[in-house]
């Protein structure tokens, strides 16, 4: 037979194979196999697979399948029987690859697919098919077991996620998706569009190619997605596209309101803005390296590098960052009754406590548990609501929910100020401790910045070192301990601005002005407090001016929130309206003011020549620099010659003639209701 006639032959029998093959196929009922289907994605999956609906087999080209009401069950602890339904799905298989092993699938249509992940309390993850022996790992290049899809539509689904330890979850609506590649080996561009947590979003892309998606061979990715109000840019390649490694990517993203993000991150974010932001990302989904960051957002601005890393279960970021200008003054006032966690002493926060001033709101500080930080931070200019802050130089650090900003660094009122803080919020009591220290503090420019006005002009030696535990401010402060050291020397008291500043403040401060006149020349002030659970302890506190010396003892106690407190003036000359030692009393809120007068007047009349500072006070305020003091001196030569220097010499009271005494006691009275309000003002409590 010539070879024609086998080709003839063979063809012909080729022809009748495929014609018999088409005709048994189309014979096969493929509902028929619905159960044989149904247990060979229960195998695959280890879940219980349902199909409820018409099952439809097309032979032409290429098979078509058509699978109706499609269910796969979730975990014996999930939320919901079903992980996942599909209304119905048309899938496109080509026939020669099969023979080879490899699947693809021309075409895949999708709709209304509802997909549910979650996790347990325990954190497992609800994806989890099948016991872990069972899986098939594939190696990078081997994608023979992994189906490639060249053309793929979706309409109508959606895809939760719920945290089982959190609560916390968010839900992805599609309204129209596509992905279309020519082959494997070619780019796929995306399209999508739809809702995240109820916000409208589009996502324009390519992956190129489409194979590494399942090979894990490397990837070139760009994406464009709009959302909220915002518009982000995503470029770059992925080397191990399987295991999110090898990342080199830039990013971009940029809006015009921080709140128009709600839906996607969350309640809570404030309406400041426009925000850009851009930054290079290299690493790993494990440890991600962010360089070149620049972010902007309103009139603040940060730049630098970032490590984020996980060590166990909680994140780490590392890293050095500048900005020029952070504008907290921008940041939206806390919502009235914003809940318990505030730190910050609003009315709303002590109302439940009548009569008392500092807030018992709960401290909350879970951000400090949630990642772990170390941080160098350098800020040009940090602008708050009552104080500008410049040359801000810190290295905070977070471990284990332990904060430490050493060292910190910053000037007010062109003062340079140093320092520490820890707040350690692991343990079940937050403990804080706060070290600082101003060798040369402008009080005037500090004033000035306060808007306080024109009331002193001169500078001081300022040195605190606080420490405490309580689970609310006034439980911190209740248990405070520490000391603060002030010693200032010469300067001006603007008498017109006390009235101004605190209304009335003068009755009390009488001896320290003369008259009508606009300054009062300050020679010095020294101050020693110490603190002890919560008890404050004056034992050097001293002003001297050139026309009285005033020294004031006694005890603050932050528990109980009350003071006791006498402050005794000294008069250097008789002439002086009043020179009327005051016992201040009673709550921090609203204290009272009494005058001592009278036989106590004449009791009191020589305690401040009399007056003893302890060694111990008078050695702290020496290490602030105070050999030339003058009140430093004054503080030390009453431990041994009894009257100040420059006070008037012998007793108080039988030096002063009978008639001012007796002009004392009965303008006491009047100066009562003058002094109340005074010192009120000082304390910040006014009618």
């Amino acid at each position: 037979m010539r070879v024609v006639g086998i080709v003839k032959w063979t063809g012909v029998a080729i022809i009748a194979m495929s014609v018999a093959l088409t005709v048994v196929l189309l014979s096969i009922d493929a509902g028929s196999y619905r159960e044989e289907i149904a247990a060979g994605l229960r195998s695959a999956t280890g879940r219980d697979v349902s199909i409820g609906g018409e099952i439809d087999l097309s032979i032409f080209s290429s098979p078509v399948l058509v699978v109706e009401e499609v269910a796969i069950a979730n975990t014996d602890w999930g939320s919901r029987p079903r992980m996942v339904t599909v209304r119905r799905a048309e899938a496109r298989v080509e026939l020669m690859p099969l023979i080879t092993g490899d699947v693809r699938v021309a075409n895949l249509v999708l709709v209304e697919p509802d997909i549910l992940f979650e996790t347990s309390a325990a954190g497992v993850p609800n994806w989890r098919f099948g016991p872990s022996s069972d899986r098939e790992s594939t190696t990078p290049g081997d994608a023979s077991r992994i189906p490639v899809f060249n053309h793929v539509e979706i309409h109508g689904g959606s895809l939760t996620y719920r945290d089982g330890k959190t609560g916390e979850g968010m839900r992805l609506d599609l309204t129209e998706a596509t992905l279309e590649a020519r082959a494997a080996s070619a780019p796929a561009t995306v399209e999508a569009a739809g809702a995240w947590n109820g916000a409208p979003f589009s996502v324009s892309g390519s992956i190129e190619p489409l194979s590494s998606l399942g090979s894990g061979l490397p990837l070139r990715l760009a994406a464009e997605v709009e959302a909220s109000g915002f518009d982000a840019r995503l470029a770059g390649t992925i080397s191990a596209p399987r295991e999110l490694d090898g990342l080199d990517l830039e990013v971009e993203v940029a809006g015009s309101s921080l709140a128009s993000l709600e839906a996607i991150a969350g309640p809570g974010l404030p309406e400041l803005g426009p925000v850009h932001l851009r930054a290079g990302v290299e690493g790993s989904a494990g440890k991600l390296e962010i360089g070149n960051l620049r972010l902007a957002l309103a009139s603040s601005d940060v730049s630098g590098t970032l490590t984020v890393s996980r060590i166990g279960g909680r994140p780490r970021v590392s890293g050095t960052l500048a900005s020029t200008t952070i504008d907290l003054a921008e940041l939206p006032p806390e919502p009235e009754g914003a809940g318990s966690g505030s730190a910050r002493g609003s009315p709303e926060s002590t109302r439940t406590r009548p009569g008392r001033v500092f807030p018992d709101d709960p401290l909350s500080l879970p951000g400090l548990a949630a990642v772990d930080l170390d941080l160098d931070l350098t800020v040009d200019r940090l602008v708050t609501a009552s104080l500008p802050v410049v040359n801000v130089e810190a290295r905070v650090q977070i471990d284990d929910g332990s904060m430490t900003i050493r060292p910190l660094s910053f000037s007010v009122a062109e003062s340079r100020i140093d320092g520490e803080l820890r707040l350690a919020a692991g343990g079940e009591t937050p403990a804080l401790g706060i070290a600082m220290t101003a060798p040369d503090l402008d009080i005037g420019a500090l004033l000035r910045n306060l808007d306080v006005s024109d009331l002193f002009v001169g500078r001081a030696s300022v040195d605190a070192v606080l420490a405490g535990a309580g689970g609310s401010v006034a439980a911190l402060l209740a248990g405070l301990n520490g000391e603060v050291r002030i010693l200032a020397s010469e300067g001006r008291l603007q008498t017109r601005a006390i009235d101004t500043v605190v209304g009335g403040a003068s009755a009390v401060l009488g001896t320290l002005v003369a008259g009508t006149k606009q300054w009062t020349v300050v020679n010095c002030a020294v101050s020693s407090v110490d603190i002890e659970d919560g008890v404050a302890t004056s034992h050097a506190t001293l002003i001297d001016t050139e026309h009285s010396t005033v020294a004031a003892s006694g005890t603050i106690d932050l528990a109980s929130e009350t003071l006791d407190l006498i402050v005794e003036p000294k008069a250097k000359s008789v002439t002086l309206n009043v020179a009327v030692p005051v016992h201040v009393q009673g709550p921090l809120a609203d204290p009272v003011y009494l005058p001592e007068t009278g036989a106590t007047l004449r009791k009191l009349g020589g305690l401040l020549g009399l007056a003893v500072f302890p060694p111990a006070a008078i050695a702290g305020l020496a290490e602030l620099g105070s050999g030339d003091n003058e009140c430093m001196r004054s503080a030390t030569a009453t431990r041994d010659t009894g009257p100040i220097p420059g006070s008037q010499s012998g007793p108080a009271v039988p030096g002063i003639p009978a008639s001012t005494v007796e002009e004392i006691e009965e303008g006491a009275e009047d100066l009562l209701e003058g002094i109340s309000e005074g010192l009120k003002g000082i304390f910040g409590r006014g009618d």
